[in-house]
């Protein structure tokens, strides 16, 4: 963790380390169905390392020290040793190793204390292959656990019939365990079909309703582009991880978020929809209280942007036997699985995608608004952000846009409905199909090439030209 003080003798022995580390347990036949790799130098909980094990290139497991002289770690009295366990224990890594590259100062999270080792081969069995062949004992019972909770959930057991799990030995296979940090996962397949089961595919048939302000439809159309913001800002002061705070059952009330999640919620933007048209609740709540438009979409049949997921949203449902607390079913299986695993065997469990999936959850209090979402996933920012400050809640916040009908939007518009209050409706409504003509002969310039170009492509055009105005069904409303 400190620079050496031998210069050129102690990078020496360093490199000879690696070779060690590296011939026996990545290059050696019998390693490499380990996927195991060795890093050089790391930075860890603002200490450098020299080497690293690490497992699928993604968990470190391991961490080595190379020293000249092992005779104070040996006594197991080193402090310097004692501050590489407590880095070890904090970064989920199994083993501190310190080394001369003859003998082998070993110290594992399940061990009293240290050991001292002989040979590189009696090190990789420790902490390789014997704790591979706890690790298969250990998942059995792990599956008995989890098969146990799916087997209590209606939805979840159909699951297993439908893909013929009939034990637990057999549903061991659709698990992803890392017996190096105790990390266990269903496989992604076996994920993809529960969250497909639980947020259904919505029908390419439903219409779904956007409501919103007059002036936002008018920008809309004058520029040509389609707003998606970040969930940093949403007025559910829950939103950025609601679903992780339940299922880790902190109380939805603590709204207090890590500057990490703060910086990946930047990264998902959405769009929210209802699946009530013309609902004089909405139009109050969304419209400054029904001045504003209600905007009618279909859903493409396909959708060509793989990065995005239309989906209705799925609210708590409030348990009067528990003091009024939310619950949501399904994922209590996966609440409760988490709590036995983490009490009970010391394991984790962990979804692949929640980070998807969680904007799709919201507490019962929002139920009225039967919420039907776009979320799109901006994977490696590949869709440029902007930033704007958000009127209503004072926070500056990141967005994405597309053109009004552009490919990568699995949404089309059809029709504006003018809320009961919009000024001068059946003027406007006259005007915004001039104004909608209007745009389509409209010229500006490409920031690429310089020159002019349409504001709307030919398909938009059409598109556009269908676009119906129609006023509010709602009337005598003040």
């Amino acid at each position: 963790m400190n620079k050496k003080t031998d210069g050129s003798a102690g990078i020496e022995l360093e490199k000879k380390a690696l070779e060690i580390f590296s011939a026996r347990f990545v290059e050696k036949a019998d390693a490499k169905k380990h996927q195991l790799s060795i890093s050089r130098e790391i930075i860890k909980e603002g200490a450098r390392i020299d080497l690293a094990v690490v497992y699928k290139h993604k968990y470190t497991i391991g961490f080595v020290e190379v020293k000249p002289d092992l005779t104070i770690y040996k006594s197991g009295i080193s402090l310097y040793f004692l501050q590489l366990q407590n880095i070890a224990e904090k970064t989920g890594a199994y083993f501190v190793v310190i080394t001369d590259t003859r003998e082998y100062v070993l110290w594992t999270i399940e061990s009293a204390g240290s050991v001292i080792l002989n040979s590189i081969d009696d090190l990789y069995k420790l902490v390789i292959i014997d704790r591979v062949k706890l690790a298969n004992n250990q998942l059995l019972e792990i599956s008995a656990i989890m098969y146990d909770q799916f087997k209590q959930d209606k939805l979840l057991n159909n699951i297993l019939l439908d893909k013929k799990i009939g034990n637990s030995k057999a549903f061991s296979a659709y698990l992803d365990y890392n017996q190096f940090v105790n990390v266990v996962m269903l496989n992604k397949t076996l994920e993809e079909d529960i969250f497909a089961s639980i947020l259904p595919d919505i029908d390419s048939k439903t219409l779904i309703y956007r409501y919103t302000s007059l002036s936002y439809l008018f920008d809309m159309i004058k520029e040509n582009k389609y707003y998606l913001n970040c969930i940093v800002a949403m007025n559910d002061k829950t939103e950025i991880d609601y679903i992780g705070k339940y299922m880790d059952g902190i109380k939805v009330s603590n709204t207090e978020n890590d500057e990490d999640q703060i910086i990946n919620a930047n990264k998902r933007f959405i769009s929210c929809f209802s699946s009530k048209p013309d609902n004089l609740t909405l139009w109050r709540l969304y419209t400054n209280d029904a001045d504003g438009v209600c905007l009618q979409y279909s859903i493409k049949s396909s959708n060509s942007n793989p990065n995005s997921y239309i989906k209705e949203v799925q609210y708590a449902v409030n348990n009067e036997a528990t003091q009024f607390e939310d619950e949501h079913l399904h994922l209590d299986v996966f609440r409760n699985i988490r709590f036995i695993l983490r009490e009970e065997r010391k394991v984790s469990f962990r979804f692949h995608s929640l980070y998807i999936w969680k904007h799709f959850f919201k507490p019962s209090a929002f139920s009225d608004e039967t919420e039907i979402r776009l979320l799109i996933y901006n994977r490696k920012l590949l869709t440029p952000r902007k930033w704007r400050l958000n009127s209503s809640s004072g926070i500056v916040n990141s967005y994405i846009e597309y053109e009004l009908f552009d490919d990568a939007m699995p949404i089309t518009l059809e029709k504006i409905i003018l809320g009961p209050k919009v000024p001068e409706s059946e003027v406007n409504k006259v005007q915004l199909k001039q104004f909608m003509d209007s745009q389509k002969i409209r010229k500006v310039k490409d920031p690429n090439t310089g020159q002019g170009k349409d504001l709307y492509d030919d398909n938009a055009k059409k598109l556009l030209s269908k676009v119906k105005v129609e006023r509010s069904k709602i009337q005598y409303y003040r």
